[in-house]
């Protein structure tokens, strides 16, 4: 069984409603460690014996995540960040302060080689089966060649928790675009795919596109299509 570090410390009515999930997590048999100000998190314990670290300080939704990773050097969730690189714990939880997760992560764990920008992956449930959202909230103004890498890392993480490979719901012909903006919906300028999805083999070169296909554009502005 894999062991989760949690910030304690993170999130809305911590610790209390934190360590009260812990709590659930043990009984259904995850092991635990609790990252945060020790003294308080055993006065909602209530004898339970789950392994706490004392990292008292808090990064809080109004911090700025960079400033106070610097003056905050005994922040929960730089303590649960410490137990993964220590491998002491699997992986971490937190209900914290996203930009303090994301930054402390990279400051304390690092970055994949050759990972330009990490991103925040979410599953969104939908009709047709479950979707990951890559970036959910971390960047705002992203390159191109970026965007080209969310695509293989997201990609990469629904073959792991889909169990995508070889199976009936990786279709080689398939290639869902979703947009929340209204400009996008009848035609795109450019998308970037993953280097590895099944469907780049079927992309058809430049010198194969018919007039009906450029639609009364240029070839030469089609090209970055």
């Amino acid at each position: 069984m894999s062991t989760i570090a949690v910030d304690a410390m993170g999130g809305d009515s911590a610790p209390q409603e934190i360590v009260k999930g812990a709590i659930l997590a043990k009984d259904q048999g995850v092991d635990v460690i609790l990252s945060g100000d020790k003294t308080l998190i055993e006065t909602y314990l209530d004898g339970v014996n789950i392994p706490i670290i004392d990292y008292p300080e808090v990064i809080s939704m109004t911090d700025n995540p960079a400033r106070a990773l610097r003056t905050k050097k005994n922040a929960s969730i730089l303590g649960a960040l410490q137990l993964v690189k220590e491998n002491k714990a699997d992986g971490v939880f937190s209900a914290g302060a996203t930009g303090g997760t994301l930054v402390g992560s990279i400051s304390v764990l690092g970055k994949i080689k050759g990972v330009l920008r990490p991103a925040i992956a979410a599953v969104l449930p939908g009709l047709e089966g479950d979707t990951i959202l890559l970036d959910a909230g971390s960047s705002l103004d992203v390159k191109p060649k970026v965007l080209l890498q969310y695509g293989a890392m997201g990609s990469k993480l629904a073959e792991i928790i889909f169990e995508m490979i070889n199976s009936n719901n990786y279709s080689s012909n398939l290639l869902k675009v979703f947009t929340t903006r209204p400009d996008t919906i009848f035609g795109a300028s450019f998308i970037a795919v993953s280097v590895d999805h099944p469907i780049v083999k079927n992309f058809e070169n430049e010198k194969s596109f018919d007039d009906d296909w450029i639609n009364g554009f240029s070839l030469n502005e089609q090209k970055e299509a």
